[in-house]
């Protein structure tokens, strides 16, 4: 799918034209995923590459992730936009050896030293940040993607019942053995699991409504995708009060140390403490609460970048 160009005015999103925007990964026009998220911090503008003709206004913030359009450089950006302060980002999370392949390693490092700063919305230690920190002597910033928590809270926060929600990813070279873990700890501790899984092509704008009440019923998300991804899923966890259990992600790594881990025998025990021990329980659902609040909500990452501007 394609996400069009839209227009953030008092927290919802909207065409150009000024039609109400949403998307298949979005909920409505006020609740959007990860990358999307940052045109709401300011009330500001998504535009792909091809809008940037309709734009006049003089705008002051610039997050410019280009993964391959190479005719669109920063000088274009500078000639149009001359008093921004550029932000080099990227969306497309490939590793140097990825990108090489498509030749872009060259392309984002050209990006990255003619930006005002460079950003990466994974965590600094995640392997594929230190590979872009190799493309550039510029400070490497970490501008995590913003999390809208309040909407989560609002919308989706309801008791939990002992269970599991077995998330299945679209590339299916994620999802590993996870639907395999998942029947063997909902087995081992006599818990029910569920699973649905959700395409545009099926659901449409729907998707991302229907994904999520799908699994905020349940205490347990397994997902034991074994890559450093980013872990949008983990995001989304904490203002529910699921706890994000397995997996290698970015985000889950941060969020969920305790259960951010491939070992089955190492889930199996941490599983039953959680179980067995609610102050236990808690703890682990109030720190990646206050994380997410401290890390990824709109006020933490509108004040990174303001940072990043002195």
């Amino acid at each position: 799918f394609v996400v069009k160009s839209y227009k953030v005015n008092n927290g919802k999103a909207y065409t150009l034209d000024g039609q109400p925007y949403s998307y298949s990964h979005s909920i409505g026009n006020e609740f959007f995923m990860g990358f999307w998220n940052y045109p709401f911090l300011f009330d500001g503008y998504y535009l792909n590459i091809s809008d940037l003709h309709l734009i006049n206004e003089d705008l002051d913030i610039i997050m410019f992730a280009n993964d391959n359009i190479k005719e669109v450089t920063i000088s274009i950006l500078r000639k149009k936009f001359p008093n921004a302060f550029i932000i080099a980002s990227v969306k497309e999370m490939l590793s140097i050896g990825d990108n090489s392949k498509t030749n872009n390693a060259e392309f984002r490092k050209n990006l990255f030293n003619e930006a005002d700063a460079v950003s990466t919305p994974m965590s600094l230690n995640n392997p594929i940040s230190k590979e872009f920190q190799l493309l550039s002597s510029k400070k490497l910033h970490w501008i995590p993607q913003p999390v809208n928590i309040d909407y989560l809270q609002d919308n989706y926060y309801v008791d939990k019942t002992l269970s599991i929600f077995c998330y299945q990813h679209h590339q299916t070279h994620r999802n590993a053995n996870t639907k395999e873990i998942a029947t063997h700890l909902s087995n081992k501790f006599n818990i029910p699991i569920f699973e649905k899984y959700t395409d545009h092509r099926i659901h449409g704008n729907d998707q991302l409504k229907i994904h999520i009440e799908s699994w905020s019923k349940c205490l347990f998300m397994v997902n034991m995708d074994p890559t450093t991804s980013y872990g949008q899923q983990s995001t989304l966890c904490p203002s529910t009060g699921t706890i994000m259990f397995g997996g290698n992600n970015d985000a889950n790594s941060y969020l969920y140390p305790s259960t951010n881990t491939l070992d089955v025998k190492k889930l199996e025990l941490e599983m039953e403490k959680i179980i067995l021990d609610k102050d236990y329980r808690e703890l682990i659902i109030q720190d990646a609460y206050s994380k997410l609040c401290k890390t990824y909500s709109y006020d933490a990452i509108r004040q990174t970048i303001l940072n990043i501007l002195k």
